[in-house]
């Protein structure tokens, strides 16, 4: 096939018969690597669509690496990469949200039962999961947990799987008609087109389309909200259960008729709400490799830790913020010389003895510090809010006081004049 390609090309391109040896080897080289392309193409297409998709399906489900390359079907990668954009999030780091996180391991779980040579799934299901909650409430490293079960879940029983974070950087445009244009290529090629079940979530999806109540809405929200709506009716991608999206939103901010699609099944995510749940999350999650210098032998004290948080109502986000405080108080000391001249084994002893130690009235103090940093930062900002809105009230009344004078006086210049 390729000497047949070399000669069709040879009679049509004048570069097969130039009068030195490298143009003709450079016409050569270029011309079987354009055929390899076409080949490479046209397999693709059989083996997705066409009369050899068994196959297809068969390469997707074997391991293949090839020098410093991993093959999921097509498909190549680096052998040492990670398979996903996902963080390392574990279910047992996940603290609350419990309702929502078993929704998403239930819906990933169907997904990956979806018969690929069938081309259908067992079930009827909805694929999408949407979680409304405040921001730092766990929504992300839920949906991020959920994505790394599912790809485990997924390749403990062969079943070809993926995971895609959509963000708005990979379909935004500033381009007429080119976002739209977009969603739909990464749903159809990178979603549905893939040769297995694939798992998606799309952080703060509310803030991706404008509600189509307002009154300046562009032809290209339009257009974006037409390719969102055909996901979620099934037009765009069918809901055959081979495919499931986890999407959240921090406010609904959406009109109607986006609501009614993408929160068939909505989820309040509130992050950690007991103080088992806010002890858990700060002393086990997140310091949990620094349990021998944070409070140690006091954990009737962490009781009190938890009342505290309850009663700041923090967020997730805000306790990682506490907990890198004590973190950073933890860890703060000079290497000592030796340190650099240890082996690993010694600087890991170093650094224990090295540590500052903090109990549980340290502990209680960070967060004090803390809740009174950002209530004075909150209150800082409200009082400026008003200023700024008085200010502009006040303008707007010299405005009009200004628009009334010049008026009146127009007016009066009339009277004179008649």
């Amino acid at each position: 096939m390729a000497g047949k390609y070399l000669e069709v090309q040879a009679q049509r391109q004048p570069g097969a018969t130039g009068p030195r040896l490298d143009e003709r080897e450079v016409w050569a080289v270029t011309t079987l690597h354009a055929f390899v392309l076409q080949l490479a193409g046209a397999l693709r297409r059989l083996t997705h669509a066409g009369r050899l998709r068994p196959f297809g399906v068969a390469l997707a489900q074997r391991k293949v690496v090839v020098g410093e390359l991993r093959y999921e079907g097509f498909v190549a990668r680096g052998a040492e990469g990670p398979a996903s954009d996902l963080k390392p999030v574990k279910l047992q780091d996940i603290v609350g949200n419990q309702e929502y996180l078993q929704a998403g391991l239930k819906l990933a779980r169907d997904v990956a039962a979806y018969d690929l040579k069938a081309r259908r799934g067992p079930k009827q299901l909805n694929p999408v999961l949407f979680g409304l909650g405040r921001p730092g409430c766990g929504k992300t490293i839920t949906a991020h947990a959920i994505g790394n079960y599912f790809l485990d879940f997924c390749k403990q029983r062969d079943v070809p799987a993926r995971f895609k974070v959509i963000r708005r950087t990979d379909w935004a445009s500033s381009y007429q008609n080119a976002s739209a244009a977009t969603l739909v290529k990464i749903f159809k090629e990178e979603v549905y087109g893939f040769e297995g079940v694939c798992g998606v979530y799309w952080p703060d999806i509310d803030t991706a389309f404008a509600s189509r109540g307002s009154g300046d809405l562009r032809s290209e929200e339009k257009n974006n909200l037409g390719a969102v709506f055909g996901i979620f009716d099934g037009t765009l991608i069918p809901k055959d259960g081979k495919w499931f999206m986890i999407c959240d939103a921090n406010y609904m901010q959406m009109d109607e008729a986006t609501r009614s699609r993408i929160a068939q099944n909505p989820f309040t995510v509130r992050g950690p709400t007991t103080a088992d749940d806010y002890v858990h999350l700060l002393r086990d999650v997140l310091l949990g490799d620094l349990r021998p210098f944070v409070a140690h032998g006091e954990e009737a004290g962490w009781a009190e830790v938890g009342a505290d948080l309850v009663k700041a109502d923090l967020s997730g986000r805000s306790v990682e913020s506490v907990a890198n405080n004590i973190r950073a108080y933890v860890q703060d000391f000079e290497y000592p010389d030796e340190y650099f001249r240890a082996d690993y084994d010694r600087r890991k002893q170093l650094i224990h003895e090295l540590s500052r130690r903090v109990d549980i009235a340290g502990v209680r103090r960070e967060i004090a510090d803390y809740v009174s940093f950002h209530r004075e930062a909150e209150e800082r900002e409200a009082k400026d809010r008003f200023e700024r809105e008085v200010e502009a009230m006040v303008q707007q009344l010299n405005a009009g006081r200004a628009a009334t004078a010049r008026a009146a006086a127009a007016a009066a210049r009339e009277i004179v004049g008649e």
